[in-house]
């Protein structure tokens, strides 16, 4: 199993958490940057509870790999989220998912995005795994991130 970790260093037809405050379907967006291992990456991100499961798309732009695709899971519990989907154009990884993890805490927002395979990623999207927060997530920089 290879994982490529982006900036210096990621979604399945399931969506989990239910809806969200005011019975509202759970939603992330954001356009934002972090830093991680001195690279700057920047997420462009829109994933929601759709009729048909997780809709939406993502852009990223790191400093060794820019890619994207459509997302396929998501799970939203209070102001964390976790976002996986598949790779549809970018640079060449050899891996065909992507996971995203977020936390929406105002001023202190935090984000980390990995290449991986897909069906681990939305295995960790699916089952809202930390295992990488203390590690990876890092705080955002610039720009705004919403979970709902």
């Amino acid at each position: 199993m290879r994982r490529g970790v982006l900036a210096g260093l990621g979604l399945a037809l399931v969506i989990t958490g239910g809806a969200s405050g005011g019975g509202r379907p759970p939603l992330v967006a954001g356009a934002y940057t972090y830093e991680l291992n001195g690279g700057r990456s920047h997420v462009d991100l829109v994933a929601f509870a759709g009729v048909h499961g997780a809709r939406g798309t993502l852009s990223f732009q790191g400093t060794f790999v820019d890619m994207g695709g459509s997302v396929t899971c998501l799970t939203v519990r209070g102001s964390d989220a976790w976002v996986a989907g598949v790779i549809e154009w970018g640079d060449d990884v050899g891996l065909d998912g992507w996971m995203v993890r977020v936390t929406d805490h105002g001023a202190r927002d935090r984000a980390v995005t990995f290449i991986e395979d897909l069906g681990l990623a939305t295995a960790w999207c699916e089952g809202a795994s930390t295992a990488y927060d203390a590690d990876y997530l890092q705080p955002v920089v610039a720009g705004w991130l919403i979970v709902r």
